[in-house]
């Protein structure tokens, strides 16, 4: 649980905000303790973390997952943070800025998850 909440750039304090629980909560989890644990605090560590319930207590990632949390930088997991922040008016703002800036400066990477009309053969 330590090594998600550093991952993610979070004090004791921050996850334990998150979670609903004090920060001595925390502490006592990331040593293991998880005496008196409710389940909607397990829950909501699972949602928080973006991972499973085996990794948070047991170090057990389910097979597959993992690789793309080690492969994105530490910008990108940033960008990510601020956008699930985000309200849905200022993230329409913010996606039509960068599709702007895209198009003006990388055309070539314009758009891969817009689907083109298919042309009828001639």
């Amino acid at each position: 649980m330590r090594a998600l909440r550093i991952t993610n750039g979070w004090s004791q304090k921050v996850l334990a905000e998150k979670l609903g629980v004090t920060q001595g909560a925390v502490s006592q989890f990331e040593l293991g303790n998880t005496t008196g644990l409710k389940h909607d605090t397990m829950l909501a560590m699972v949602r928080v973390l973006q991972t499973n319930a085996q990794y948070i207590f047991k170090g057990q990632k389910l097979p597959g997952e993992g690789t793309a949390r080690e492969s994105v930088s530490l910008d990108e997991r940033e960008l990510v943070h601020y956008w699930r922040n985000l309200d849905a008016d200022t993230q329409r703002m913010v996606m039509a800025m960068v599709r702007t800036a895209v198009k003006e400066h990388r055309p070539s990477i314009a758009d891969p998850f817009i689907r083109k009309p298919v042309q009828a053969e001639k």
